[in-house]
Parts: C-alpha cells; structure tokens; sequence
C-alpha cells in the first residue's frame, strides 16, 4: 500500500511560497517552463512539474530547482540549537563532517545537505527512544520503511521527510538564499 503524504498546513505555506519565488525568478529571467527545464536536469518537463504545485518531490529536484539562479535552497532542522550543533560536529553521527563542505560547492553540496538530515532525523529519534516501528506506526509504513530512509535516505521525498520530521516533534525549514 503507498501512503500518500499530505503537507502539513505550515508546510503547505512554505512550499508555496517558495514556488511562488521561484516561477517569478523564472519570468523575470525571460524563460518558460521548457527553458528552466532544461537547465534544471535536461529534460522538458521538470519546471511543470514543479511549478503545478504538487509538492510529492524529491528533496533533490527541489535543490535542483534553484541551481539556475545561482542560489542554494537552505534545509534547517527546527531543533533544539544544542542537539544541533552536536549532530552537525559529530562524525559518528553525520558521515560526511569530515569533507568539510561548504554551501558554495554546489556540486557535493546538495548530496552532504540530503545525508545530513537523514542523519540528523536518525538521531533525533534515537534520543528520542522512539523505535523504528514507533515511529512508523506514526506515519503509516513499516519499520522496513524507516530503516530504508535511514539507511538509503540521500534523496528521500521531500513530504516524507517534512511528515518525519514533525512526527519526531519538530520540523524542517526551508529557505531559498
């Protein structure tokens, strides 16, 4: 059975307004959807599918939507700064703290943002104490479920990890800068 995510309504707002932001980027550039499209990834129907509103992407298209006007979409765990600072330093618990990679490096950035998080959500549901199969009963899949996005979670759909997140008592920021 595939579960279908719904946004949550401070989700939904901020979706939108991004894709708000985003079509105006595009006709103040002069394109049309098959011109973003193709500077997006090549094909000629990522803008539309983007810009209809359904918000079921992938963490990844939507990073890759911004890449053509040079900005960077900024994801911001809404925890606690202390539980922050200590997921984003640690190396047992981000893998990818030791390439050091700053927001500019727009090729391995979006991969280290994706991995990060799912790291960061790992985290915060063991400290939690909250089961994989807790956790999936929450959101309606298996604990098979959870452990896949944890294990294999670099490019997770974006609604599954705003769902995840808020199921985990928080949410997740994201900003276009």
């Amino acid at each position: 059975m595939q579960v279908k995510y719904v946004a949550h309504p401070e989700d939904e707002q901020m979706l939108t307004s991004i894709r708000e932001h985003m079509i105006k980027l595009r006709r103040a550039q002069g394109w049309n959807q098959v011109e973003l499209s193709r500077r997006i990834n090549g094909s000629t129907h990522a803008a539309g599918g983007l810009e209809k509103g359904d918000f079921d992407w992938h963490l990844s298209r939507l990073q890759q939507w911004v890449i053509p006007f040079d900005l960077m979409l900024k994801v911001t765990p809404m925890f606690p700064p202390e539980q922050h600072e200590q997921v984003l330093f640690d190396p047992e618990v981000n893998p990818f703290y030791e390439l050091q990679l700053k927001p500019g490096d727009n090729k391995n950035w979006p991969m280290w943002q994706r991995a990060y998080l799912v790291a960061y959500l790992k985290r915060m549901r063991e400290e939690l104490g909250i089961t994989r199969a807790q956790l999936g009963a929450k959101m309606g899949v298996t604990a098979g479920a959870i452990s896949t996005w944890e294990i294999n979670g670099g490019n997770v759909r974006l609604l599954r990890l705003l769902n995840l997140s808020r199921a985990l008592g928080s949410r997740i920021l994201l900003e276009v800068k």
